[in-house]
């Protein structure tokens, strides 16, 4: 029994469902990753504690 194109469509396009494999390799690599992203949030987390404990050292108050 051959697959019927219509009946393909109908499942892919309008029933929303997906050959096998057909999406695996795009959901298992994220192309959208930056590493320098990831390197600069470790950064920003590091200097903001520092920050916040200089502030509190200084009794929480602004020096302007």
């Amino acid at each position: 029994m051959a697959a019927r194109p219509q009946g393909i469509r109908d499942k892919l396009l309008h029933r929303g469902e997906l050959a096998a494999g057909e999406l695996g390799p795009m959901l298992l690599h994220d192309y959208f990753t930056d590493p320098s992203f990831d390197e600069m949030l470790r950064e920003l987390s590091l200097v903001t504690r520092l920050c916040l404990i200089e502030w509190l050292r200084r009794g929480g108050v602004s020096s302007s």
